[in-house]
């Protein structure tokens, strides 16, 4: 199946079991496999694509609640956002129509950014919304995030978040652990 959706969401029919478990990449331009659009070897220039930082899979219309999901309702820029917590993100995402009602303005990164949405739509990205405040337990962060289609959620805080604020997720508890200042935040799903 794919990675980072729900298996009842999974259109494809042949799912690979044991070592053959990862799929393999094929082209949405040429239909060849073992390479994706921007790295096909007849046609990419690297000045037209700019470098590629990294790849995500973003959830649409996945289960908001479970035992692995770190979720809750909070304030970014004074407006209450659905938000999960997911260490398999690396970047922060915001869904496009939420980012619509934040005014703040994108900035243009040098490199693009690809996420593969669970539908398998690969979408490349180069703009990042910076300044945003995060408000958890009363306490005020700010957080920069990349503006997508994701759904379900409103908001994912990933790895680049996480890891710049030393946060902890539980999962048996469904808990994010916070160091701040000479405390700690806990941060509850809901």
């Amino acid at each position: 199946g794919k990675v980072r959706h729900n298996s009842r969401y999974c259109k494809e029919k042949n799912v690979n079991t044991g070592v053959n478990a990862l799929p393999i990449p094929t082209c949405y331009d040429c239909s060849e496999q073992g390479h994706i659009k921007n790295q096909y070897p007849k046609k990419v220039k690297q000045e037209e694509v700019g470098e590629v930082l990294g790849r995500a899979y973003a959830i649409k219309d996945a289960e908001p609640k479970g035992p692995n999901m770190v979720n809750g309702t909070f304030l970014l820029n004074n407006r209450y956002a659905f938000v999960l917590f997911d260490l398999g993100f690396d970047r922060n995402f915001m869904d496009t129509r939420f980012s619509s009602m934040t005014d703040i303005n994108p900035i243009k990164i040098a490199a693009s950014y690809e996420v593969e949405l669970a539908d398998g739509r690969i979408v490349s990205m180069n703009n990042v919304l910076k300044g945003c405040t995060l408000n958890l337990v009363n306490h005020v962060f700010e957080i920069n995030r990349m503006s997508i289609e994701l759904g379900t959620f409103d908001v994912i805080i990933g790895m680049d978040w996480l890891v710049k604020h030393n946060a902890v997720i539980i999962y048996g508890k469904r808990v994010v652990c916070i160091p701040y200042r000479n405390k700690r935040l806990i941060v509850e799903s809901d």
